[in-house]
């Protein structure tokens, strides 16, 4: 099924690219974003089928007007080459051209490493799978 929001953005972009491109200059430049482009819809998508209960069974995603997913994209490619340079090496999320298996390859190499030369590799993992489920799903109803 096509996506019936970003069609008309990309089949009238040559008649609204010079007020958005206004209107996102203006908001960066004065530091203001419209309160419209901050309200997401909160859907409640399930974890499991069929979900038993809202508190465990539900995770809340927050669907934004895409308008402001345009303005956020740009703003993070323009903070991303600004900081690029500033970035440490082992920075591995959020890059392009990098990824969690990046990760693992340079965490096992500087293990190794380590451990050939005689030293000793002490590790903590915490599971942060929980830390993000902060959205208190009570208020909402499921429909």
């Amino acid at each position: 099924m096509k996506n019936r929001c970003i069609s008309p953005l990309r089949d009238f972009a040559s008649l609204i690219s010079d007020p958005l491109a206004g209107i996102f200059n203006t908001s960066l430049r004065e530091g203001y974003l419209p309160p419209i482009w901050k309200a997401a819809e909160v859907v409640l998508v399930p974890k499991v089928s069929p979900p038993t209960s809202i508190q465990n069974d539900l995770r809340p995603i927050s669907l934004l007007p895409t308008l402001v997913k345009v303005f956020e994209s740009f703003v993070g490619r323009w903070l991303l080459s600004f900081l690029k340079s500033k970035l440490d090496h082992n920075q591995f999320g959020n890059r392009k051209g990098r990824s969690t298996t990046h990760t693992i390859i340079s965490v096992l190499y500087t293990w190794m490493s380590c451990l050939d030369s005689g030293g000793a590799v002490r590790t903590v993992f915490v599971d942060f799978r929980k830390a993000f489920d902060l959205v208190n799903t009570t208020y909402f109803t499921i429909s």
